[in-house]
């Protein structure tokens, strides 16, 4: 065969092989996407009542075995401190009352968070600044994003006063001022 037979046959083979090849990579199955994962545990807070202040943005992470939660709560009476649970319902219906008690699948009687018996929804109180504002930073053995004490459905309640932490069973709080759901987004 001549050179010039032989070069536009070796041409038509290799373009011959590279379709070939091109088609055996697109006849392969797609990667299926990324499955959304949710973006987060979150919980906003408006207020109670229709000329209410208060609201704020709280963020559950899980994290070696704690729920650390944080964020900032706005609208409060400056330099004052609030009682800061989650509830047993996930509703705020009438003005945060429908929330119920605090959470407390275990069973324990109110207290201090952290420190001996308390209720899984029993929070360290909230200290508002000269702005008005308490920022949340907490980190918890008691709350828990799955299992039976997950916080996931339930409302999360600021209260008018502080907790005194021992009356029972929820520590003479006060109005609910504030409230919101925790979701996962």
């Amino acid at each position: 065969m001549s050179k010039s037979v032989i070069a536009p046959a070796l041409s038509l083979l290799l373009v011959a092989a590279l379709a070939g090849c091109a088609s055996s990579t697109a006849s392969k199955p797609a990667a299926k996407p990324a499955e959304k994962k949710p973006s987060g545990i979150t919980a906003q807070l408006a207020p109670t009542e229709a000329n209410g202040t208060v609201k704020g943005d709280i963020k559950f992470v899980q994290r070696d075995g704690n729920v650390v939660v944080s964020g900032t709560i706005k609208g409060l009476p400056p330099k004052t401190w609030h009682g800061f649970h989650v509830h047993e319902n996930g509703s705020c219906a009438d003005k945060g009352n429908a929330a119920g008690g605090h959470f407390n699948p275990t069973g324990k009687p109110h207290g201090a968070h952290g420190v001996g018996e308390h209720h899984v929804g029993d929070m360290p109180p909230l200290y508002a600044d000269s702005k008005g504002e308490a920022a949340v930073d907490i980190t918890s053995t008691s709350l828990a994003l799955s299992g039976p004490n997950s916080i996931i459905g339930k409302a999360v309640i600021v209260h008018e006063k502080d907790d005194d932490v021992t009356a029972q069973p929820a520590g003479n709080a006060g109005a609910r001022i504030a409230c919101g759901i925790v979701t996962s987004n």
